[in-house]
């Protein structure tokens, strides 16, 4: 799974990745939790271009009575989404009010079992470039009226690349901004998904090392967050 992102790129250069796309700059954030809002790229509803929004991370499906089922919808498995009653909407090209989205991030943590602790690792492209997660989008209305309308989404995720397996058997799928503009606008049957993303997957490069357990707490965001233990007085190996 995926349950922590970083983006503390400067907005004019993840802006490249969507061209025509204009991003305030913001605060860096070194540790984006569940719940939280993550910034997002989706359709305009007139099909005429990309916008950015702003969406409260966990998706809420439309017939949900309570918006605490978010926190349990953080991620979605790509094998599932086409048929799962939370996602399968969002999926589809054409709807109104969800759909798909991308999140923009520049790296994400995951944690492997180490005996009976757990070790966060921090993973990046090589390169160091912000990079697309793929994801699904859902706007809610409260029905008791205290929340109003909440825009929501969730991180579309696969099985580990090589790379990944040894930290976890899930990863967020990651995409170039080709195959973003892709997941956009393609109408993928299952069958047809599986196969796009292992094409696309192949110009994937990243690089992990392990980070502080500081990252454990929410409230903790600050840079020292992604630097390898090492550099914090502990021992640990990049690979």
């Amino acid at each position: 799974m995926c349950g922590r992102f970083t983006l503390k790129t400067p907005a004019k250069q993840f802006a490249t990745l969507f061209e025509g796309l204009k991003f305030r700059d913001v605060q860096p954030r070194y540790n984006i939790c569940p719940t939280q809002p993550v910034l997002g790229i989706r359709q305009k509803a007139n099909k005429t271009g990309l916008e950015s929004s702003n969406f409260r991370w966990g998706l809420i499906p439309s017939w949900a009575k309570q918006s605490i089922i978010g926190a349990k919808m953080i991620n979605a498995r790509y094998e599932t989404i086409a048929e799962k009653p939370a996602f399968r909407s969002a999926f589809k090209l054409g709807a109104t009010g969800r759909g798909r989205c991308l999140l923009v991030a520049d790296g994400f943590y995951e944690w492997q079992r180490l005996g009976g602790n757990k070790q966060p690792f921090y993973i990046s492209q090589k390169n160091k470039k912000p990079f697309a997660i793929a994801g699904l989008w859902e706007s809610w209305t409260d029905p008791n009226g205290q929340l109003g309308t909440v825009e929501s989404c969730t991180i579309v995720t696969q099985p580990a690349s090589v790379f990944m397996q040894p930290l976890h058997d899930r990863m967020p799928v990651i995409l170039s901004a080709d195959a973003a503009l892709d997941w956009l606008a393609t109408n993928f049957d299952s069958e047809g998904l599986i196969d796009w993303l292992a094409v696309v997957n192949c110009s994937i490069d990243l690089q992990a090392w392990p980070v502080s357990t500081k990252v454990n707490k929410p409230t903790n965001d600050s840079a020292d967050l992604v630097k390898p233990v090492e550099e914090q007085g502990s021992l640990g190996l990049l690979f």
